[in-house]
Parts: structure tokens; sequence; C-alpha cells
């Protein structure tokens, strides 16, 4: 067979210089082929994945374009077909390896010579400052370990830890404890001047009444709140929380058997010579209010200025 003499001169070409320009006549002397155009490109053989799998014995480094499902380029490492974006990616020089943490919350800073590790901080409200020049989380409430009896926190002074998670003020979530105000809200009625003699529905007494005892009130009593006990706690915003409520009878005696506690951290002491309102209605005119000084609660007509000291759960 005669073989044209271009392909002679061709082959001579690539065997003496192990190189081929298409569209230049000086490809680099790095390159095996160099492509040169302004105005086209390199097309890789384009396929459905199943031809992709179809190709026989297909050695690592294979490169073809994938026309259906997940489209684009994919390369054969020598075992399986990987995206161009998976391990070994394209991208791969331009991507920054940071230290892997298994911890939620943890942050990686350059320290100028590697990556670090910040480990997150189990205090809520820590702020995030530049100490020396390293990244350190300061100040917090450390939430891992429960306050106790008569230390400050989220607002007031703890006066009772539930025995287990217990949702404590009718939200729906899971409560710890109870805080009392650090001071008194003040004297006023119970009622906001007018009786219903299908009374408000506030009739809990238990340890995780007063919050729902509350709503019922407002609900029936409507506005305005600084005019009446209930509404009158509610309005406290101490430590910056707003979900603050009037004590059912039994979270108001809780709170007065822990005075001195109470008293040793508070601006204003809780009175034991005057009545506290509870949030517990005996009847449609009349509600519980409570005494240290006897240790008594009694049943008293609405319109009675008594004192109100607000709590909040935790």
């Amino acid at each position: 067979m005669k073989i044209p003499t271009y392909i002679y001169i061709l082959l001579f070409s690539i065997t003496i210089n192990a190189q081929v320009g298409i569209g230049t006549t000086n490809p680099h002397v790095s390159a095996l082929l160099e492509l040169n155009s302004e105005n086209s490109g390199l097309l890789i053989p384009r396929m459905i994945e199943l031809q992709r799998d179809d190709i026989n014995n297909p050695t690592a480094g294979l490169l073809i374009y994938q026309t259906d499902g997940n489209k684009g380029f994919y390369y054969f490492d020598g075992s399986a077909w990987l995206a161009l974006n998976e391990d070994g990616d394209s991208d791969a020089l331009n991507e920054i390896e940071l230290p892997q943490s298994p911890n939620l919350g943890d942050m990686s800073y350059w320290n100028g010579t590697n990556w670090e590790v910040i480990p997150a901080t189990v205090n809520e409200g820590a702020t995030l400052q530049m100490i020396s020049g390293v990244p350190t989380w300061i100040g917090g409430i450390d939430t891992t370990t429960p306050p106790e009896i008569g230390e400050y926190y989220e607002g007031g002074i703890v006066f009772y830890i539930a025995p287990t998670p217990t949702d404590l003020d009718g939200d729906g979530d899971l409560d710890t404890g109870l805080v009392c105000s650090i001071k008194n809200q003040g004297q006023i009625q119970w009622y906001n001047g007018v009786l219903d003699a299908a009374g408000t529905g506030a009739i809990g007494v238990d340890i995780g009444d007063g919050g729902l005892n509350t709503r019922d009130i407002i609900s029936a009593q409507g506005g305005p709140l600084s005019n009446y006990a209930a509404g009158l706690a509610t309005q406290y915003n101490g430590g910056g929380y707003s979900d603050w409520f009037l004590p059912s009878m039994n979270e108001l005696k809780e709170m007065f058997d822990y005075k001195t506690e109470i008293d040793a951290g508070s601006s204003e002491v809780l009175k034991p010579n005057v009545r506290y309102w509870s949030s517990s209605e005996f009847q449609f005119s009349s509600a519980y209010a409570y005494r240290k000084r006897n240790d008594s609660f009694l049943a008293l007509g609405k319109q009675i200025e008594y004192w109100v000291r607000a709590i909040r759960a935790f």
C-alpha cells in the first residue's frame, strides 16, 4: 500500500519532536499536544452514562463529557468514574484544607502559619474577642452546669429546680427551674375592675401552673396590663426577658421557703408582713394571697391591692 507523503512527514515530526501543534507551528516544549485557536475549542467525546460505562477497560485519566443524568466532565481514576467536582477535582488547587473537627460550633482561624481550631463554648451569650492575637470566647453563662438555689440566673434568683426537665411555664418547652425577680413590682388589685361570674379559669395551684394561670387571666381581663396583678407581672423585663408571670399558690409558697436566698441576691427583699397575690383564683370575686408571717393563704377580694413578685422559667 502506498502511504501519502504528508503522513510520512507527520510521523517523522512526531517521532523527532514528540510534539504536535494544531493551530500553531511552535508548540510549547513542555506540551505533547498544543491546540491554538481564537474561535474554536477542544471537543471532548460526548456520550450518555450508559455508553460511558460500556467503555472497555478504561485507563486512569480517561476523560469524557456525560450528556445525561448529572451532566458534566467525568474522568476515570483507575477504579471508578468521577465527576471533576469530586475528590481530585479541577478546583482542588484553589481549595483551602481546614482542620477537621467533629464538634458542633467549632471554628478555624489562621495563626499566621497554620489553621487552628477554636473549640465552641458552652457559655450562652459569650462573645468572641481577639486576645493577644488569638480569638477567645469571653463571658456568658455555662449552660452545662445547672444553676443552684440562690444563684442569680437569667434575670432572677433561682428558687426551684425541677427533678427532671419539665414544662414550667406552659409554653410547651421543657424547663430546668424557676427564678424570682430581684425586686417587687408594686401593690395592685388582682382584677381589671370588672367581675365576671364565669371567673378567669386560672384555677391551677401547683408548681408549673403560674404561666398558664397568667395567660388565662390576661385573656379574660384584657388591658391595660398595668392595671392588675397578672398583667403587671408580665410587664417586668428583668434581665431583658419578656416571659415573666404571676406565680401560682405553690410557686409563691416555694419562693418564700427560699426567702433568705432570694433576699441575699435581690435589690428588694420579699416582705414577710404583707400579702402577695398568687395567680390562683378561688372564685369569680376572690383569689389567693400569701403572707409569710403566719405562713397562710387566704382567698381575698380581687379589688384589694397586694404585692406582686414576678417569676419566670428557664
